[in-house]
């Protein structure tokens, strides 16, 4: 069967079971762990890979996931059955390499069926419920996604960026997982094996609940609080230093140009150089860790240090 692939998605899930309203937020910062640590962890399919990628229109630099062809995510809720109740709501910021041909963005059946959430060359697509949506996801871009159901109703809403696009009842639970309880994305059911792509994630939230149309839209529209982006330090001059601790780089966003200079704690110099106004990255995956100090220099002379951690 041929099916649609959403660049990025978003589901959410009513809990209609005394379970309170919760989400599940998974947000890549350098492992698959869910943030509250009540969650479970993701297991990735095969080896995927953690970077940081700036993110201008937000204003921030920010940790994301690089999963190859067929390294697939899987959210395995045999333990907690968190949506066992069949509401939830899943949003995800994601960006496909591609988006040609069809492409499997959800798998509900443990691989064993084509049923899914899709993208069809730019358009999302339900399957087996017919027809596609209009062509909102492009080629290496940043999306978000959001498809909802409402388990008492059966209703099922999807969403691309702020775009309401369709709704359909799925009163065969074909977007529900079977006995196996696993939510598994980006990888095709193994009937296929070829409707995958390679890509990066940026946030999968899970919720037990169906969230409603204002606030998936809300979510997109503030997405800076939506992806809880931690590890960046602001401060009154300007300079934005992400992420502390470092891990190899640092990313330094400054509003003027200034040298900076790179000390142990013993004050010796071990890197130094010039930051352009603007976004600007630093290699320390040289440096031992510990506690460093970072001191920028503006064109009067005047100095700040920064305390910085490397991992």
């Amino acid at each position: 069967m041929r099916k649609p692939l959403l660049a990025l998605f978003v589901i959410a899930i009513f809990s209609t079971t005394a379970l309170a309203q919760t989400t599940y937020s998974y947000n890549f910062i350098n492992n698959l762990k869910e943030s509250s640590g009540t969650g479970p962890d993701l297991i990735p399919m095969c080896a995927g890979s953690f970077t940081t990628e700036p993110f201008p229109a937000l204003g921030h630099f920010r940790y994301v996931y690089h999963f190859g062809f067929g390294c697939g995510l899987i959210f395995n809720d045999s333990i907690s059955n968190f949506l066992s109740s069949g509401s939830y709501t899943i949003e995800m910021y994601v960006r496909l390499d591609t988006v040609s041909g069809y492409k499997k963005l959800v798998d509900y059946k443990d691989t064993t069926s084509d049923n899914g959430f899709y993208n069809q060359t730019g358009r999302t697509h339900l399957y087996p419920h017919n027809g596609s949506d209009s062509a909102y996801i492009q080629d290496s871009v940043y999306e978000y996604i959001a498809l909802a159901r409402d388990g008492s109703t059966k209703a099922l809403f999807s969403y691309v960026n702020n775009h309401y696009l369709r709704s359909d009842t799925d009163t065969a639970s074909y977007y529900v997982y079977d006995a196996h309880k696993k939510l598994i994305f980006f990888h095709d059911d193994d009937n296929t094996h070829s409707e995958q792509t390679s890509g990066t994630v940026v946030i999968i939230h899970i919720s037990n609940y169906a969230m409603d149309s204002n606030t998936i839209k809300s979510h997109y529209t503030n997405l800076p609080s939506t992806l809880n982006i931690p590890g960046a330090s602001v401060n009154n001059s300007g300079v934005q230093i992400f992420p502390n601790p470092v891990i190899d780089h640092m990313y330094v966003t400054t509003t003027e140009k200034y040298t900076y200079t790179i000390c142990d704690i013993a004050g010796k110099i071990l890197l130094n150089g010039v930051l352009q106004q603007g976004d600007n990255k630093i290699y320390m995956g040289q440096l031992s860790p510990g506690m460093y100090l970072l001191k920028l220099m503006d064109k009067n002379g005047a100095s700040t240090v920064y305390k910085t951690m490397k991992e």
